[in-house]
């Protein structure tokens, strides 16, 4: 499985098809946390879609919190339905039908 180093901490990365690829780090998304975004792939063989993704990272410990759908691109021209994120001083709360994903991240204290 294909892996990435952030801070000195290995983290395994998901894989919808094709190579992983690193896109960007978002620091203190929320209080005490990162993302990790990355490309996984792309999923589908009639409309394909590229998947990227978000691994969470508790900024004190280098813990992964979870690894999501961030967003998903497709060239189409009418879109695709996108993963939700919320959040506010407690939690990051993610809802994506395409996974049928309703989850719940709670915040380092």
């Amino acid at each position: 499985m294909p892996v990435l180093i952030y801070k000195n901490k290995t983290y395994e990365l998901q894989v919808s098809g094709g190579k992983p690829e690193f896109r960007k780090v978002i620091e203190n998304f929320k209080k005490g946390v990162d993302l990790i975004i990355y490309y996984s792939g792309t999923a589908g063989t009639f409309q394909p879609v590229e998947v990227v993704r978000a691994i969470i990272i508790d900024r004190k410990t280098g813990e992964s919190l979870g690894d999501f759908p961030y967003e998903y691109k497709i060239d189409n021209g009418k879109g695709f339905p996108q993963p939700k994120w919320k959040s506010d001083d407690k939690k990051i709360s993610i809802e994506d039908e395409t996974f049928d994903i309703k989850k719940d991240i709670q915040l380092p204290k």
